[in-house]
């Protein structure tokens, strides 16, 4: 069946691609000038998409079942990655196609998220290994930071525009931040109990976004106020990734209930989708600088693009039919 909306057909709005590598888990994405790069869990492999093309290309890492679990871009378009079962840092170079790769001081640290500071500077959060990491690129050497709270399980991780870098604990329910300068770490409690946060990201208004995992919410922290809210989910569910767009709303994924939704600050109101398609796994999530919405998708091994224009204009329809409604009511 061919799902319609004002004309649209749904398959256009959510277009899948196969990754090349069968049942490589395509389970964190990154995006940069259009290119789309994903890590390959179970394959041991970085990929790329590019949409120009429709074509990917992957390239295997150098350290056999690394477990890559994370990717991010830095500044000047090298790509990094965290090796979970490896306990190493990579770096990978687009224009020649080379990879370094960088113990993590602390053993069996199992490296779980990565940030970028305006220095270029990289930033990981050790799960087990209670830490926060920093490598600088040009020395090539780590400088580790041990958080306060054994035991904290820390995991998201994101820079603010004044070089702070914020954190999650998910089981230390707390929120971190390390003033680099320094290298003192605060945390505040989360006032949730045991919300086990897992990703995160700030916007250009102070404001950290993370996930209530347990809570089925999504949290927001003002860092100018200083206070905390939280928006349950319309449908309930459990939030894997986190990406804003730029007009400042929240995307986000579902993979459990293999939707995708997102949150606008302003007006509070969410809007979520299903995605058409048996066995889909919304894992990761990301919006490019053209407003397209990418996800990777574990559970068809696959990166899904995403038609954002058609995904707003359902939005406001919902919302002008909720309106209508409420009007109704009221008379």
């Amino acid at each position: 069946m061919l799902v319609m909306w004002s004309g649209v057909a749904w398959a256009d709005t959510f277009v899948f691609f196969e990754v090349p590598t069968p049942y490589s888990l395509p389970s964190r994405i990154a995006v940069d000038n259009n290119e789309v790069w994903f890590v390959e869990t179970n394959a041991n492999k970085i990929g790329r998409f590019s949409p120009s093309t429709e074509k990917f290309v992957e390239y295997a890492i150098p350290t056999k079942k690394s477990m890559p679990f994370d990717i991010t871009i830095d500044h000047r378009g090298v790509i990094w990655f965290v090796e979970q079962d490896a306990n190493q840092l990579g770096r990978f170079e687009p224009e020649n196609g080379s990879f370094r790769e960088y113990d993590v001081p602390t053993v069996e640290s199992f490296p779980y998220r990565l940030a970028i500071d305006v220095r270029g500077r990289v930033w990981l959060t050790e799960f087990y290994g209670n830490k926060i990491a920093m490598f600088d690129p040009e020395k090539e050497v780590f400088t580790e930071y041990q958080i306060p709270t054994p035991m904290s399980r820390p995991t998201g991780i994101a820079v603010d525009k004044k070089g702070r870098v914020w954190f999650v604990q998910s089981q230390g329910s707390k929120l971190g931040m390390l003033e680099p300068s320094t290298g003192e770490i605060k945390e505040i409690e989360i006032p949730m109990e045991f919300p086990m946060p897992i990703d995160m990201a700030i916007d250009e208004m102070d404001r950290i976004w993370f996930s209530a995992r347990r809570n089925q919410k999504l949290m927001m922290f003002d860092m100018n106020k200083g206070d905390f809210k939280s928006f349950p989910l319309p449908g309930g569910g459990v939030i894997e990734g986190i990406s804003l767009d730029g007009d400042g709303n929240v995307w986000f994924s579902l993979r459990r209930k293999g939707k995708i939704g997102v949150f606008n600050p302003e007006k509070e109101s969410f809007f979520e989708l299903t995605i058409l398609k048996k066995g889909t796994q919304p894992n990761d999530i990301r919006v490019d600088t053209s407003g397209r919405v990418w996800i990777a998708d574990v559970g068809r091994n696959g990166i899904v693009r995403v038609d954002s224009s058609v995904v707003r204009g359902m939005w406001e329809e919902q919302s002008f039919n909720k309106y209508k409604t409420e009007l109704i009511k009221r008379r």
